[in-house]
């Protein structure tokens, strides 16, 4: 049987899609994606990439549960490595754990039983099962979830009270939006990203593109933005031109937990400011690069986060 070209798991099915070089794949750990013959190629060969692996099998696995195409490209491999919502720490692993039996228990019944199995540590970017059973058994000595074992092979449920407040509290910090913010230069000079990268690539994820000055408003400009900021799902901030306006604005959204995405003109990178150096910038260098590199940073950095 054919081998998963992300974990080496057997794959279900290996379907070569001779026209455009690439393989669909569907594999239980890493679910259903599409990858280039060149990808692959690069995977297998390329040692520095091998310990990350599980940030693809993460993301292709997320977005089969969520029904979205995961495709695999050597034009994205990094952007999804750079940008996916990895938990950066315990807790936030385990609340990623309980939000998928939530989200799962959601179509059936509150007292149902969600299986787990060996399989499914990509669900919350563990890197391997060891790591997937660790929070498990926490979530349960949290008295997050219940069960009467402490790891991926049984079924499990919220518990009641514990389980069900605690996802009501992370409720209320997930924003429910489909808004994506763009701060940017208000330039002739940059009209054409605006028209042709931004607003086409958010659109495609489904999401809704807001530029300030592209609004009607009665409300004080500054008030105005910091609003729209706040219910926003993301903010894509790009540094062409230096606007002091456009590290506002990406300061205040990264302040206040929102996801933000960097973007720059490639002629323009050596004059970023050096405090922004340390993010993963999309470098550009016209629309049609820039709107393949931003629907793939996009589905990348809220994926995790769409139920």
């Amino acid at each position: 049987m054919s081998k998963c070209s992300i974990c080496d798991h057997e794959a279900n099915e290996r379907v070569r899609i001779p026209s455009f070089q690439k393989f669909r794949i569907s594999c239980e750990r890493c679910g259903t994606y599409i990858i280039s013959e060149e990808a692959e190629s690069f995977l297998m060969n390329n040692s520095e990439i091998g310990g990350q692996k599980y940030i693809l099998s993460g993301y292709t696995r997320n977005a089969t549960l969520t029904k979205k195409s995961a495709e695999i490209s050597t034009s994205n491999i990094n952007d999804i490595i750079g940008s996916a919502k990895i938990p950066s720490d315990p807790l936030e692993a385990i609340d990623t754990l309980v939000l998928y039996l939530y989200h799962e228990s959601t179509k059936k019944t509150p007292d149902s039983f969600i299986p787990l199995t060996q399989n499914d540590y990509p669900l919350i970017y563990s890197k391997n099962l060891n790591e997937f059973n660790f929070y498990i058994r926490k979530a349960i000595e949290l008295g997050y979830i219940e069960n009467d074992t402490y790891d991926a092979s049984s079924e499990y449920r919220l518990t009641i009270p514990r389980g069900w407040i605690h996802i009501s509290e992370l409720n209320k910090v997930t924003r429910a939006s489909n808004q994506v913010f763009i701060a940017m230069w208000f330039d002739e000079k940059v009209n054409e990203i605006w028209e042709n990268a931004f607003k086409p690539a958010i659109k495609h994820v489904g999401f809704n593109p807001i530029r300030i000055d592209k609004t009607e408003h009665n409300e004080k400009i500054d008030d105005k933005i910091i609003a729209d900021i706040s219910k926003s799902a993301l903010l894509i901030a790009d540094l062409t031109g230096q606007r002091q306006g456009v590290y506002f604005e990406a300061g205040f959204a990264v302040g206040i937990g929102i996801p933000v995405i960097w973007t720059c003109r490639d002629d323009h990178k050596k004059k970023i400011h050096f405090d922004t150096r340390q993010y993963n910038c999309i470098f550009w260098k016209n629309p049609e690069e820039l709107k393949e590199k931003l629907i793939n940073r996009i589905e990348a950095t809220i994926l995790i986060k769409k139920p």
